[in-house]
């Protein structure tokens, strides 16, 4: 959907804002960097999240285990 964008802000330990547009390939590197370095996510983990919310539909099987 042209202009739907995420806003990641639950994940991140500060409530930083994070805005993922997955039209914008920059957005989606932006948002995985974000995740790794303020959220307890680790790299595959952003990358996991980040690659899913760019889907129409997705599975996401387990539990997120902090750093």
């Amino acid at each position: 959907m042209p202009g739907f964008v995420f806003e990641l802000l639950v994940p991140l330990e500060n409530g930083g804002p994070c805005v993922l547009d997955v039209s914008g390939p920059q957005s989606v590197g932006r948002a995985v960097t974000v995740l790794r370095q303020q959220s307890s996510v680790d790299n595959t983990q952003a990358i996991a999240l980040v690659e899913n919310l760019e889907r129409e539909i997705a599975l996401i099987n387990g539990d997120m285990v902090p750093k």
